[in-house]
């Protein structure tokens, strides 16, 4: 159940609160499904979503453009070449219109994300959250307009599906080919083994860097980056 159970309201707030204050977190002793679900309500709370219609977000027409998927399955008797081709279609419109129509900081953000993503999916036989199932419990967290009803029909997953949520599982599934300048930016280099991987040690790397003197004070101060601001978590 990871990124969809809910963990108790004190250490979620006493979590969130020490953020917003530029605190240390030891989420070693707030749990999983703490970290898990401040993930998600960092996406909720960004001024802009990551996809909507705000200045800076992938609009959904853009995301309705990715390709169809095939629909042929094992015995259809269309060639696996064809298959592979239509894959890579994808994956290159993701990389080079999806991803070109937001801003550096998101694509170094998703990239980040998405490196974490992908190593949930591969475990898939013991935490059951395939990229499919991770697709479904964020894209409700990074869709945003001035139309619900549209958010709604945007966040459905799957492979053939041109949906936020169908754009985040081809992320998770091609984390290497669809982040792969993200990928060098952030490393320095392009030849890591395992890339996802390489960009969490990299993440663990910076957060085990000393606290700065405003981290070890309680008082709240101003952030250019957005607070989390709620304690719930509704998806």
């Amino acid at each position: 159940g990871l990124f969809r159970r809910s963990p108790p309201s004190t250490a979620l707030r006493a979590a969130k609160d020490s953020y917003n204050r530029a605190q240390a977190v030891d989420l070693d002793l707030a749990g999983v499904h703490v970290a898990a679900v401040l993930l998600k309500m960092y996406f909720r709370e960004l001024p802009t979503a990551v996809f909507g219609d705000g200045a800076g977000s992938c609009g959904y027409e853009t995301v309705r453009g990715l390709p169809a998927a095939s629909a042929a399955g094992p015995g259809d008797g269309e060639p696996a070449e064809v298959a592979r081709q239509m894959d890579a279609v994808r994956v290159r419109y993701v990389r080079e219109v999806v991803l070109a129509a937001l801003g550096a900081a998101y694509r170094q953000l998703l990239c980040h994300v998405c490196a974490l993503l992908s190593v949930v999916a591969r475990n898939q036989t013991a935490n059951r959250m395939p990229a499919h199932n991770l697709a479904i419990v964020f894209a409700p967290n990074m869709a945003r307009s001035r139309n619900p009803v549209d958010d709604v029909a945007m966040c459905g997953a799957g492979a053939r599906a041109p949906t936020v949520g169908g754009v985040l599982q081809l992320m998770v599934e091609r984390f290497d080919q669809v982040f792969s300048a993200e990928i060098a930016r952030a490393l320095g280099r392009s030849d890591a083994d395992d890339p996802a991987t390489a960009i969490l040690d990299a993440v663990d790397a910076m957060n085990q860097r000393p606290p700065s003197p405003l981290a070890e004070t309680a008082e709240p101060t101003t952030h250019t980056s957005p607070s989390i601001a709620s304690a719930s978590d509704s998806s």
